[in-house]
């Protein structure tokens, strides 16, 4: 059994330059973020192309967020193209690209998983999302209340 684990390590390894361990923890620190923000410790600023947050100790996360074609035909699902985090010295921690964007590869090919740190970010870009949609119904709230 270890024998196995360590040859999956080492494909992992000489593939995508990671071991099953250090996805584990680059998936963890995605959950983590991402329950963190859930609770509103973890507040995002949105532009245009990204959404950026401070965390504690200066970590800071970004999305550069994808937006293709006229907005009338993608509606409202834009797709984050990548997903950084960095210390406090601005030390490059992750980095993940979104295997999505552009021309769509088949869950196999890309090496995705339902555990990988990719799904993790697709998570908490969801949740960024849903917390977006959930501020434009208080908006129109507050208005239909006038």
């Amino acid at each position: 059994m270890s024998s196995q684990r360590d040859a999956a390590n080492r494909m992992l390894t000489a593939l995508y330059g990671v071991s099953a361990e250090d996805v584990s923890k680059q998936t963890l620190l995605v959950r983590t973020i991402t329950q963190k923000t859930r609770e509103g410790k973890i507040v995002w600023t949105n532009t245009k192309t990204a959404l950026s947050a401070v965390g504690p100790a200066g970590l800071e996360f970004n999305f550069v967020v994808a937006r293709s074609g006229p907005r009338i035909l993608r509606g409202s699902s834009d797709q984050w193209q990548l997903f950084t985090v960095r210390d406090g010295n601005g030390e490059e921690l992750l980095k993940i690209e979104n295997s999505d964007v552009g021309i769509p590869i088949p869950t196999l090919l890309s090496g995705a998983h339902p555990d990988s740190v990719e799904k993790a970010v697709d998570e908490l870009f969801g949740t960024l999302q849903s917390a977006k949609n959930n501020h434009i119904a208080d908006a129109i709230s507050k208005i239909e209340r006038l």
